[in-house]
């Protein structure tokens, strides 16, 4: 049983991310503080619009919540995760994970993330060889209802597209090169709230994209 300040830790960060959360009107999240279920925390549902309703809906994202007293100065942190949380992440498609440093006497909070999807996890699962953690690089959590809606479509746009990857060998542009397979394209989805085409290429200036490449033959 945890003991009453983690327990305080725990539910000030589930509170700080709720809060954050709620900025974004796309965004549902079902969090229960004390959830006792393996490996996550909740559920982000995520619609086209600000009508929340079933004909709106676009998919869920599984989050797991880590809480700190520790402060955190920088804009970038790490966190040792479980393996077998990572491999529980990868059979079900992916995972955003949270650590929020908080301060229980003032009731400041600083929320950190990480996207982790099956190409992403499967890299990291495959480099831990007998290890049992594994460092997770993390952001800082934006405060723009835009740009938090961003990193959740991206997530539900790409989910659908890397599931079938799961269990397989995942083959590098480097190895297709090798074999002689020839690449005839390369895509990727850019998704967000109000993005328009003269904001779009700083948009895609400074955000992250999964690559996907077309095989002649597959």
């Amino acid at each position: 049983m945890p003991s009453a300040n983690t327990k305080r830790i725990e539910e000030s960060a589930t509170t700080a991310l709720k809060a954050a959360l709620l900025r974004c009107p796309i965004l549902e999240s079902y969090i229960d503080s004390n959830d006792k279920t393996p490996s996550w925390d909740g559920t982000v549902f995520v619609y086209k619009s600000e009508k929340t309703k079933k004909d709106n809906f676009v998919g869920r994202v599984p989050i797991q919540i880590k809480g700190t007293s520790k402060v955190i100065v920088s804009d970038t942190t790490t966190f040792s995760c479980s393996v077998e949380d990572l491999r529980n992440y990868y059979k079900d498609g992916g995972c955003i994970l949270f650590l929020i440093s908080v301060d229980i006497n003032s009731g400041n909070s600083k929320i950190f993330y990480k996207t982790l999807l099956v190409v992403d996890l499967d890299k990291i699962i495959k480099g831990v060889g007998k290890q049992k953690t594994s460092i997770i690089h993390l952001n800082l959590f934006p405060t723009e209802a835009n740009e938090i809606a961003s990193i959740f479509m991206q997530f539900t746009d790409n989910v659908h597209k890397q599931t079938g990857f799961i269990g397989k060998n995942i083959p590098t542009i480097e190895s297709l090169k090798a074999n002689g397979s020839e690449i005839t394209s390369l895509t990727f989805t850019a998704s967000g709230i109000g993005l328009s085409w003269d904001r779009l290429p700083k948009f895609l200036s400074t955000h992250a994209f999964y690559l996907y490449a077309k095989i002649k033959g597959l």
